[in-house]
């Protein structure tokens, strides 16, 4: 549904590992990239060109289907917006380069009306397709007594906690010496509200957990949060220090605090993700550091479900031979951490303790 990816021939992505793409001084280039390398994207705090917040032009505002539907919407709503609108700081500054389709339109960021539709519609448009795909599943499982339930499973900044961000929460954190604190925010007068809950990834995560067709959601915290990096840091250096920093906090654990509210607000399982993988580099981490990473997630988040990921993580005899393609010759070092730490979370807080990978 949400697959487009250009405006026109010139349009070139900054989420690509094609070399070509990331030349930001190209004439050719319509992205306003201001002359930013893709590194210097990662952890710039601009506004409008970051890594952290992704363009406007990730969805597709481009076909006349689209604009459609869009219209459509509006007049539902009460307006008579007929072109889909487009944010002109997200190009460069030459208006000669940017060939708008007659169905779209530069429309300033003070027409709120506008703006605010255009993101109704497109939270409207992507949950209410993924509604669709819950209810499916959950019927052609009818009558599956092994069924529990379909489970979402995201990033925190790929899905929106609009209303609930606008009430204060209190979440817990671990300091660099291991000691647990507690803090209270409200996470919609955070400076960083938006790229938390970013309108291009188009999912209302509290209309989605308050269908009857979710059963819960899987808070996942694998993705690598921008933070500025130490000189000659290591990957388990680096780790130690996004966990330690007010980001991390942000994303991970005061989101995540949010989003298991709103699942026991609605009766629905909250889980969360205990990560296997460095933040720097792609390397699964040692067991040190996925034992702090548990007790500085799991532990402090208390899920009702644990999940964990990666083909490096169990030994080669315990996972089905059909399925040991996957592997990529890694080693199942962590194993025996996994769940030795399940076996403590589950003492700790009266869980059942999740089972082998295997």
């Amino acid at each position: 549904m949400f697959n487009e990816s250009t405006l026109s021939g010139n349009y070139e992505s900054i989420y690509t590992d094609n070399p070509l793409e990331h030349d930001v001084s190209s004439r050719d280039a319509v992205m306003r990239l201001d002359g930013k390398t893709h590194h210097e994207l990662m952890s710039d705090d601009d506004p409008y060109i970051c890594y952290l917040n992704p363009p406007k032009r990730a969805i597709p505002l481009f076909t006349e289907q689209a604009a459609r539907s869009f219209a459509a919407f509006a007049k539902r709503a009460g307006h008579d917006f007929r072109q889909l609108p487009a944010d002109r700081n997200e190009f460069y500054d030459d208006d000669t380069k940017v060939n708008l389709p007659s169905w779209i339109r530069f429309v300033p960021l003070d027409k709120t009306a506008y703006w605010q539709c255009w993101e109704d519609w497109v939270y409207d448009t992507w949950t209410g397709f993924m509604e669709r795909v819950c209810r499916e599943t959950c019927l052609a499982q009818k009558g599956n007594d092994a069924f529990l339930g379909v489970i979402y499973f995201q990033l925190p900044s790929w899905y929106s906690l609009r209303e609930a961000s606008k009430s204060p929460v209190t979440y817990r954190y671990r300091d660099a010496a291991g000691e647990v604190h507690s803090a209270t925010v409200t996470l919609a007068d955070d400076p960083e509200y938006d790229r938390l809950n970013q309108v291009a990834m188009g999912t209302d995560m509290e209309r989605l957990i308050a269908s009857p067709w979710l059963a819960g959601v899987l808070h996942e915290t694998t993705k690598s949060i921008h933070v500025q990096r130490l000189p000659k840091a290591t990957p388990a250096s680096h780790d130690i220090h996004v966990e330690n920093d007010e980001r991390y906090r942000h994303y991970y654990l005061a989101q995540g605090a949010l989003l298991k509210k709103v699942c026991r607000d609605h009766g629905k399982r909250f889980g969360a993700f205990a990560r296997s993988q460095y933040f720097m580099g792609r390397n699964p981490l040692d067991p040190q550091g996925f034992e702090r990473a548990f007790r500085n997630t799991i532990m402090i988040l208390e899920p009702d479900i644990i999940a964990t990921i990666g083909p490096w993580f169990a030994a080669p005899e315990h996972i089905p031979e059909e399925c040991r393609d996957a592997l990529r010759g890694t080693s199942g070092i962590l194993e025996e951490v996994w769940l030795r730490m399940c076996r403590e979370y589950a003492g700790q807080y009266g869980r059942q303790a999740p089972r082998s990978p295997g």
